[in-house]
């Protein structure tokens, strides 16, 4: 296989396990048995009193928790219990009396402004739920990256931390707030959120009343993607000492090491899953997923065009305008010998019908080695699960079939949850 790596990480990316989406076994390459890598953010007892907040992410019922708080998110603009699964869930558990509390404290209101709370005190009587408060957060729909959704979805997150504080709360149940259908927040984007504003709030609280924060996720194969994308992007900010990353009983999740991959040997074809910038890539040819016009930074497009150079550039483009789907290019200074570039255009459908026109070239030209990212899951924001399905299952296909040129194809990916994701499908289907 082509490039080398200090670990090789197993991973077993299991929902209806609670608790198994973390590496099982760690080797070395050479076979001698190591101890994972925790992240850096675990509590140093000499040097610091106050205890750091176990930040958990697991998958579990929200309405089955127990904590002092439980919090969900309710739509703006449609308040009603029944509008999303994790409310119903809530209203079925708690029943008839916690509806009528519901109605009360709506007093006839049909929407709410976004980013604002809803407070429902239920530890004093019996509600059949394990908590003192439930504390709604009103949210509009997912409008993009500048939209009012973000900053709403902050305040929330922000003012819901405050008045734990101020009620001198211990624990925090909440859902994966913002990822259902109905929101549809990018699970990375609303994981960061609400790490972020936790970090912002413990920096100015120090000494705040809060022990304990816990993302559930409802246990369902579907929701696998979205507690990957929280777990790693949670284990991807520097908390410091402050706060910990963990599973329920408290331990760090492994920090995700550039370089780890995991491996499949599929009939003849050698296929991984690489944790890594794919600019640093020395198969016979990397994939560059781009629209040809214009590219932000932090893109695959980015990073490949910025180390190439100008004259690659022109090069694809002219290719593009001339009609090709898949434009092959020199590599200019990269270690790898070619670039294929194209545009998946958003569209999964498009991407299967480049992957085989990516396969067809691999075969024409005599390729033995390719490279791709995970392509359409930037810019573009396809889905990672059903682009990795896609990918994985196009690969396999290649597999399957005889006389094959192609010998070692990698899969880049250059973000934790992205990488665990397809990790998880390649895994599954081997």
């Amino acid at each position: 296989m082509e490039g080398n790596s200090r670990l090789t990480f197993h991973y077993e990316e299991q929902p209806e396990q609670e608790n198994k989406a973390c590496p099982f076994s760690v080797e070395e390459t050479d076979g001698r048995p190591v101890t994972a890598e925790y992240q850096s953010n675990q509590p140093n007892k000499a040097e610091n009193t106050v205890q750091p907040i176990k930040l958990i992410v697991k998958y579990a019922n929200l309405e089955q928790e127990t904590a002092d708080v439980l919090s969900a998110p309710l739509l703006a603009r449609k308040v009603d219990l029944n509008s999303l699964n994790v409310t119903k869930a809530l209203r079925y558990a708690a029943g008839d009396r916690f509806s009528k509390l519901f109605d009360l404290a709506l007093n006839g209101r049909t929407s709410l402004k976004a980013g604002s709370l809803f407070e429902m005190p239920v530890g004093q009587e019996s509600y059949s739920l394990n908590c003192k408060f439930v504390i709604l957060i009103a949210l509009e729909r997912w409008n993009g990256a500048t939209g009012s959704s973000v900053t709403d979805l902050k305040k929330g997150i922000c003012d819901l931390l405050g008045k734990c504080n101020s009620k001198n709360v211990e624990s925090v149940a909440m859902s994966a707030i913002g990822t259902g259908i109905a929101l549809a927040f990018p699970p990375e984007v609303a994981a960061k959120i609400i790490g972020e504003e936790l970090k912002n709030f413990v920096v100015g609280n120090p000494n705040t009343s809060i022990k304990q924060v816990q993302i559930v996720t409802t246990q369902l194969p579907e929701n696998q993607a979205i507690f990957i994308a929280f777990r790693e992007t949670l284990c991807a900010i520097d908390f410091g000492n402050q706060i910990i990353v963990c599973n329920e009983q408290g331990v760090p999740f492994p920090r995700t090491q550039l370089g780890d991959f995991v491996h499949k040997q599929i009939g003849n074809l050698s296929v991984s899953v690489v944790y890594d910038d794919i600019v640093k890539e020395t198969t016979n040819a990397i994939v560059n997923s781009t629209n040809f016009k214009k590219w932000n930074k932090g893109s695959v497009a980015h990073s490949i065009f910025s180390v190439t150079g100008e004259e690659v550039i022109r090069e694809a483009q002219r290719g593009h305008k001339s009609g090709k789907k898949v434009v092959m290019t020199s590599s200019a200074n990269l270690k790898c010998h070619w670039i294929l570039h194209c545009d998946c255009e958003g569209n999964i459908e498009t991407l299967k019908h480049l992957l085989n026109d990516l396969f067809k070239l691999c075969d024409e030209t005599g390729l033995k080695s390719l490279s791709l990212p995970a392509i359409g899951t930037g810019e573009c924001m396809l889905p990672p699960k059903r682009v990795a399905e896609t990918m994985i299952e196009a690969i396999c296909s290649l597999a399957r079939k005889q006389n094959i040129c192609l010998l070692n194809v990698r899969l880049i990916a250059f973000t934790p949850f992205i990488y665990h994701i397809f990790c998880t499908e390649l895994q599954r289907l081997f």
